[in-house]
């Protein structure tokens, strides 16, 4: 058989079945002929068991890892970027439903913390604005209301979302005959589309002053 005495694996077959082991010498009294080799040999399968165990636990290991990491990137990217998010977009609805008090709750340095201190300041802007709008509303309707001349307001289509005294009771009509309602739906038997085209322009149009426009109704 061959030996190495560098004590290398020696690999073999015999019975049927594969062993791997080495070959040590045995020495003489005087410690320096060698007088016997012993083969110590085991079989492929026992060999190698060890190493598939620790393979198979390394990888057991590197899943739990892995799952570890990404359960805390997922707690990470929740606190540091889902959540400011979140409550930006809620601060988006609150703005769509009308409410500009609603204030974002972000305290962070970084970028999105510029967003939403910026985001805030937006909001109070617009507050502010729709204050002195809402003011200025109310001054025109206590002066529409103390004059003898018809007055009114139109929003978006030419819808009236306010008319004065002097109009509904020249007319003997309740203000709720207006109400988002145009022109041409109160009198539906006068032609008003000169009138109504200043009042609601096509969307390619500017809306601009006018005077001296006459119109007739039917009561």
């Amino acid at each position: 058989s061959y030996v190495d005495e560098r004590r290398a694996p020696l690999r073999f077959d015999t019975g049927g079945a594969s062993y791997i082991g080495h070959v040590y010498p045995v020495l003489a009294a005087d410690g320096q002929a060698t007088v016997a080799r012993v083969l110590l040999a085991h079989s492929a399968d026992n060999y190698w068991a060890p190493y598939r165990e620790l393979g198979k636990s390394g990888v057991v290991i590197a899943v739990l890892i892995l799952l570890i990491a990404a359960l805390v990137g997922i707690g990470v990217s929740r606190a540091t970027l889902t959540r400011p998010i979140m409550a930006l977009a809620e601060a988006t609805r609150h703005i769509a439903a009308g409410d500009l008090t609603h204030q974002v709750r972000v305290r962070r340095r970084d970028e999105l913390g510029q967003l939403a201190t910026s985001f805030n300041h937006m909001l109070a802007d617009l507050s502010t604005s729709q204050a002195e709008l809402e003011r200025n509303r109310r001054r025109f309707h206590d002066f529409a209301e103390s004059s003898s001349d018809w007055l009114w307001e139109t929003g978006h289509g030419g819808r009236f979302v306010y008319v004065s005294s002097g109009v509904t009771e020249t007319l003997g009509m309740a203000p709720e005959s207006f109400l988002d309602r145009t022109l041409a739906e109160v009198f539906p038997r006068d032609d008003l589309a000169e009138l109504m085209g200043r009042l609601a322009p096509a969307e390619d149009r500017r809306c601009y002053p006018f005077k001296e426009l006459e119109c007739t109704v039917t009561l």
